[in-house]
Order: C-alpha cells, then structure tokens, then sequence
C-alpha cells in the first residue's frame, strides 16, 4: 500500500517575473509546498488509515496508530484525561505502562514521539527523570531529550504537526521495526506543467509507503486532555 502526497504551486506571469527578481525564487515556494506535504506524510506515517479503493486504483498507507489497534491493542494506554498530569507520579505510571507493554514482548528501547502541548507538560516532571542534553540522533524539530524509565534512558522527539493530531496522542516507537521509504523513483520531485495562459505551475509530488515489522513492540498513549 502506498499514498501519493501531490499539490501544485501557482503563479501567473506578473508574480512569477516579480519573484524570480526579487528576495524569493520559485524554488523558495516548491520548498514551502514540499513543506507543508512532507507534515502530511508525518501525519499518515502516525495514523493514516490503511485503505484500498479497488474501483480507483488507489491506496492510503497505514500508520502506527492504525496497526497497533489493528493487531496489538492491548497496547493501548488511557492516559486519564488531564488530571493525570497534576502529579509526577500519575505521569510516570502512564509512561511506565506503556513502555512495558513493549518490554513484556521482547521489544528494543523505544524512542517516544510527542507534539508541543505534551512536551510542555512533559518537562514539568521530576528533574531526575529529564534529560536535555542533545543526543547524536537528529529527528524531530526540536533538542532530543532524554526520559529515565525502568528500561533506561529512552529518546524523546517532539514533532510539529498543524491538526492537532498529537494532542491526544503519545508514541512510543520500536524504530527497528518500523519505517518508511519511497517508491523507486518516486521520492520527492518537482517538474513545472504545461503552461495555461499566463499561469505557470510546479507539480510536487511524492509516493511512499510505511512498514511496521512488528506492531507488538510499539504502544501509544491517547486521552492526555491538553
């Protein structure tokens, strides 16, 4: 299964003429497009639904969300709501729960995948169990932390996402045994359209597909009430 990411960028004669000779360039806004589709693989890689349109010839990817609840959901935590977070304790507890549920199936150390509103939560915890030195794993836009669990230090990334997706949601990830890749030939790439009138047009375009090895090992917390 695999999913097509494409939008097209617009620009008439007057902007694109205006653009080439001033601060920004047409790459500079293929970029952004790439940008913005790139956060929608993010999006479909956490919880994208698998899905075959047979009279379509079209598929959606799968994401992590949708296989752990497909093939291992017991390893589902309900955080609480928010009033799990009044005490380090509750918080803690939560974590511990899902990280065992990975441990209890002979998983690796999981890295764990949280959004902004989390994080800023996250941080208030006992300042034994944090660590913010950057460690040599880039993922994420923001510094790698560190949470001390019962299954040692385990990554913390934080991922920007506009919908709102991760702020229910907690991941805690096995990334030997899940990833994702393009098809040949197909990773990202821009080839400017027929010209219509006086509109120019740059197609961006990806296709990629998500594989999770293994389900058992990854869990996710949901309910955090942010």
């Amino acid at each position: 299964y695999t999913q097509i990411f494409e939008d097209v960028v617009h620009l008439s004669g007057t902007q694109r003429n205006s653009i080439i000779h001033g601060d920004e360039n047409s790459w500079q806004l293929i970029e952004d497009k790439q940008k913005e589709l790139m956060e929608l693989l993010q999006s479909a890689l956490l919880v994208g639904v698998r899905y075959k349109d047979t009279a379509n010839k079209r598929t959606t990817l799968g994401g992590l969300k949708y296989f752990i609840d497909t093939y291992a959901s017991d390893n589902v935590i309900n955080f609480g709501g928010a009033t799990t977070w009044n005490t380090d304790t509750s918080v803690i507890e939560k974590f511990e729960d899902a990280v065992q549920k990975i441990a209890d199936k002979n998983g690796g150390k999981p890295t764990i995948y949280m959004g902004y509103k989390a994080m800023r939560k996250f941080r208030n915890l006992d300042d034994d169990l944090i660590r913010s030195t950057r460690s040599d794993k880039k993922r994420g836009i923001g510094v790698v932390d560190g949470y001390l669990s019962q299954l040692g230090e385990l990554d913390i990334v934080m991922l920007r996402e506009r919908t709102g997706v991760l702020d229910d949601l907690i991941f805690f990830v096995d990334e030997q045994q899940a990833g994702y890749k393009a098809m040949r030939n197909r990773g990202w790439f821009t080839e400017e359209l027929a010209k219509v009138g006086d509109s120019y047009k740059w197609q961006v375009l990806g296709e990629y597909t998500c594989k999770v090895a293994t389900p058992k090992v990854h869990s996710y917390i949901y309910n955090l009430g942010l």
